[in-house]
């Protein structure tokens, strides 16, 4: 059996394991719900719209249960006494006689005075529900109300099915200027223009862009190979061209599939094995999904055997001391081992008691058998 204080090293590893598998399950969740709810409020609100008319009055619901029994009313003033007749005065009492025939019952008498009101008794209970009344008039519609304040937000719905395309709305007023862009690929030469009159001859001016590259010539004879050159350099960078026109705006994406229902704790359950190791069991239909959780909780599994696998956690007793495993082995206990830890070390020899008192005489023997008349084989000659 576990001790109390055990149960509550359990409980405690329980409790972070399933507070850490809670908090990843659904951190997710609650990272959409933010984001969702930033959305909402960057939503700009409408124009309020014109008071409409009332709806028409629902059904009638079902009737509530029935009420509590009310405290009973004040009591009311007490009546007049009516008239009372005189007493007569009562005559010499008579011997006894014989006992007569039971006669008829006789006429009630008159009423009596009315007694003080009594203690106010417990509450009784509440009587059965009476019969249904009949059903009222139909009242004039009420005025509707001032619309209350906005309510929390509920939790995320479900993915509805995606609605048709609505009609482009009007263009929106103009943005603030974005971040330049990238620069576009360098766009195709220009058309050469017209030869114009030559002018004067200029200084050399520096190398111009190389050209298109023409048709290919028919191939000259073959040269007189020269000697390696040197390797050229690289070539500066080509000037940016225009930046291109923006594509059109390209085709919507297809819904995704729904995703998997989750687990939750409604779906979860916990294995004991009456040892060391706890099962969370997530069941939803056919699919069952464990997660073992094995906790070091010290076993005591008696004397040390040889041979024998320990698992981490088992107490043994060997050479006079309690040892612990601290992992899983096989190994024997001793203090060089690093698979085994002393918990209780043997303590020493007691001294020796002082000399207790001398005990009664035991019962007599049997009479003793003469060895000197014994044969070989055991029997007297």
């Amino acid at each position: 059996m576990l001790t109390t204080r055990e149960i509550s090293a359990l409980m405690k590893s329980v409790a972070d394991v399933v507070r850490e598998h809670v908090g990843k399950a659904f951190g997710t969740l609650a990272a959409r719900c933010d984001a969702l709810e930033q959305q909402i409020r960057t939503i700009p609100a409408g124009p309020r719209g014109e008071k409409g008319d009332p709806g028409p009055i629902g059904e009638r619901g079902l009737d509530g249960t029935h009420g509590e029994k009310g405290d009973p009313g004040p009591m009311g003033e007490r009546g007049l006494p009516g008239e009372r007749g005189e007493k007569g005065d009562p005559g010499p009492m008579g011997e006894r006689g014989l006992a007569g025939e039971r006669g008829e019952k006789g006429d009630p008498g008159p009423m009596g005075e009315r007694g003080l009101p009594g203690e106010r008794g417990e509450k009784g209970d509440p009587g059965p529900m009476g019969e249904r009344g009949l059903p009222g008039e139909k009242g004039e519609p009420g005025e509707v109300g001032p619309m209350g304040p906005p309510g929390p937000i509920g939790p995320i719905g479900f993915t509805g099915e995606r609605g048709a395309k609505g009609e482009p709305g009007p263009a929106g007023p103009t943005g603030p200027q974005g971040t330049p862009g990238e620069p576009g690929p360098m766009g195709p030469q220009g058309l050469t223009g017209e030869v114009g009159p030559a002018g004067p001859a200029g200084p050399p001016g520096p190398p111009g862009p190389t050209g298109e590259k023409g048709e290919r010539g028919e191939p000259g004879p073959a040269g007189v190979r020269g000697e390696k050159g040197e390797a050229g350099r690289d070539g500066r960078d080509g000037v940016p061209g225009i930046p291109g026109r923006d594509g059109e705006k390209g085709l919507d994406g297809k819904d995704g599939r729904d995703g998997v229902d989750g687990l939750g704790f409604d779906d979860m359950s916990v294995e004991y094995d009456n040892e060391r190791t706890l099962t969370l069991v997530f069941t939803r239909g056919t699919v069952v999904k464990r997660w073992a959780i094995k906790l070091p909780i010290p076993i005591e599994r008696g004397i040390y055997k040889q041979d024998a696998a320990y698992e981490r956690g088992d107490g043994v007793t060997h050479g006079g001391s309690y040892w612990i495993a601290q992992r899983d082995t096989t190994d024997r206990p001793r203090t060089e081992s690093p698979d085994w830890r002393l918990a209780v070390k043997k303590g020493r020899d007691g001294r020796d008691g002082e000399k207790g008192e001398r005990g009664l005489p035991g019962p007599q023997g049997n009479d003793g058998r003469d060895l000197t008349q014994l044969g070989f084989d055991g029997r007297k000659y």
